[in-house]
């Protein structure tokens, strides 16, 4: 994963590239006996060990220290394999301190709740423990004036209603609309003259809406269906920041890095 992150940084030589790798529930959720009999390695070195074998310009955002620091709280959800758009903004946090952007505020945001919500994990186990204590999903909308569209083939883009879904059967799906191609966020009255490509897994739909307060456009690439050549793409767009977005889980799976590299055909 780190000499794939460093061929990409040596082709986006000319624009700010990052790598971040989020860690998931179970570093933080397990009990230390449970981590031990089931023989969980720590994700913490597995994500340090990523850090330090980056190259090509690439600067790492380290979010294992933000996250264990506000672990307390509901950073994921119970049901679900993601994390919440709280943890999502403790990284996006991080992030800005990186790259050398403001962050703004929760209280910048409006927030809007759904309750009730069992995701993936209930789906796959039809635990009843899950089903008696489901999650509620946070959706946060940027307090300024935006537009967002989507994109299936990275040319031609549909203006949305806003940067989440309103329908709650969607759960997870509610952050930026599920996993398309390619959704554009530009602020109406930006001033950074910055504009980010966040290429991402579903992790990264929740902090898209936190990103958009920080950059004049934010450009996100799902790099699982995204059918064009990402360089090409930024050139065209003006893009100056390039962030690329993994959790621990689709940082170690080698088909995942496979699909990255398309982005480079």
């Amino acid at each position: 994963y780190a000499a794939a992150v460093t061929s990409y940084g040596e082709r986006l030589a000319d624009r700010r590239v990052y790598d971040m790798v989020a860690p998931n529930h179970s570093e933080f959720g397990l009990p230390e006996r449970i981590r031990e009999e089931m023989g969980c390695t720590s994700q913490r070195e597995n994500t340090a060990q990523v850090y330090e074998a980056l190259g090509g310009g690439v600067t790492a955002v380290d979010v294992y220290g933000v996250l264990d620091l506000h672990k307390d709280e509901a950073l994921y959800f119970n049901t679900d394999t993601h994390w919440s758009a709280l943890g999502a903004y403790y990284a996006y946090t991080e992030f800005c301190r990186t790259a050398g952007v403001e962050a703004a505020g929760l209280e910048e945001f409006r927030k809007t709740s759904a309750e009730g919500f069992t995701g993936y994990l209930y789906a796959v186990t039809g635990e009843e423990c899950l089903r008696q204590h489901p999650d509620r999903i946070d959706l946060y909308e940027p307090g300024f004036s935006y537009t967002a569209s989507l994109s299936a083939d990275g040319v031609e883009f549909q203006e949305l209603s806003g940067i989440n879904s309103p329908d709650e059967s969607m759960g997870y799906s509610m952050f930026l609309w599920g996993d398309s191609p390619c959704v554009r966020i530009v602020i109406e009255e930006g001033g950074t003259g910055r504009k980010l490509a966040l290429v991402k897994d579903s992790y990264g739909n929740a902090m898209a809406p936190f990103l958009a307060a920080s950059f004049d456009e934010v450009h996100v690439v799902d790099f699982r269906s995204f059918p064009r050549d990402l360089a090409a793409y930024c050139e065209e767009q003006g893009v100056t920041d390039v962030l690329f977005f993994n959790n621990v889980m689709s940082a170690n799976t080698y088909s995942q890095i496979e699909t990255m590299n398309a982005l480079f055909s």
